[in-house]
């Protein structure tokens, strides 16, 4: 016979800029990632901060899922087989119905010459990854005070 004993964990205190996740998060975010654990990673991720995720495995799927679920903000990679994550943000800018997206850029490409092509393309924020998850919802977060929250797809 043997007696396994867990000690009990106190919440973790949250330190300056950070907030818990029923404090943050609460809106539609569409995950553009090709990698499926990356995507897996980061949408557990954004779902603990207390977002809906709507995820899409390539540029293919972006458009057609950013026009049918309305996300509030578009967090996407941009070197995608297909279509990349700047021909996607370009198609994004040019849709009567989706131009108005927050966008943010998640990319292995950190170089300035990277963020400023992201910049053109439409991008609002270029994170660099792996981005810390502070980070990530402070991009987000900021991209949806730029834009306001959307209303729920139909």
């Amino acid at each position: 016979t043997f007696t396994v004993a867990f000690a009990r964990v106190a919440r973790p205190e949250f330190g300056a800029g950070e907030a818990p996740a029923e404090e943050c998060g609460h809106g539609r975010v569409l995950l553009v990632e090709d990698n499926t654990d990356a995507r897996d990673a980061v949408a557990a991720l954004l779902r603990a901060q207390g977002f809906e995720v709507v995820e899409a495995r390539d540029g293919e799927e972006a458009l057609a899922a950013a026009l049918e679920h309305r996300p509030d903000v578009v967090v996407m990679d941009l070197d995608m087989p297909g279509k990349s994550g700047l021909d996607v943000a370009r198609e994004i800018r040019a849709h009567p119905q989706v131009r108005d997206l927050a966008l943010v850029a998640l990319s292995g490409h950190g170089q300035q010459s990277d963020k400023d092509e992201t910049r053109r393309a439409g991008f609002d924020a270029h994170l660099v990854k792996p981005a810390s998850p502070e980070a990530l919802v402070a991009a987000i977060e900021a991209a949806r005070e730029r834009t306001g929250p959307r209303e729920p797809a139909d």
